[in-house]
């Protein structure tokens, strides 16, 4: 039943479609390895984000342990002034690891007195790294070799008492 013209002209567009449903399919696939990516990105982006926030309480917290064994206090009143030995025992005896929010982290603590006249002053400084896979209790530097590493340094200057 159909006119002759009719027929040619559906026999003219048989591959239209193919070549439309070709061209969608490569254009969802790119779109899908876009978006993949990032995803892929992002999620890096988070992990590195937590590792340096938990790098940055490591150091924090070591500058507070040594705050604390530099000035102690009894009673609610402060002791003599203690001294940079003090820091390290004090550093050592911490066990950071402990805490399930600081696995995979170490830290290093440097302590440097110094006189300025009469007053007598410390500087603290502490590095707090984190990483996917910690080797070692002192390893507080970030390689190449690491996957993934985020080291904070904290520094802070007190005056003796």
């Amino acid at each position: 039943m159909y006119l002759k013209g009719q027929m040619k002209s559906r026999t003219k567009q048989g591959g239209g479609a193919l070549a439309i449903a070709i061209f969608v399919i490569v254009v969802m696939s790119l779109l899908t390895v876009a978006i993949s990516r990032n995803i892929a990105a992002s999620t890096d982006q988070s992990v590195q984000e937590v590792l340096g926030a938990r790098a940055l309480m490591m150091a924090e917290s070591a500058n507070e342990v040594a705050l604390s064994a530099l000035f102690p206090v009894a009673n609610g009143t402060p002791i003599t002034t203690g001294n940079c030995n003090d820091v390290t025992t004090a550093i050592n005896n911490t066990n950071f690891s402990s805490s399930a929010g600081l696995a995979h982290c170490a830290v290093s603590t440097r302590c440097t007195p110094h006189t300025i006249g009469t007053e007598q002053y410390f500087r603290i400084r502490s590095r707090g790294v984190c990483k996917s896979v910690l080797t070692g209790i002192g390893n507080t530097t970030c390689r190449n070799t690491d996957k993934v590493c985020a080291s904070r340094e904290v520094q802070v200057e007190a005056k003796g008492l």
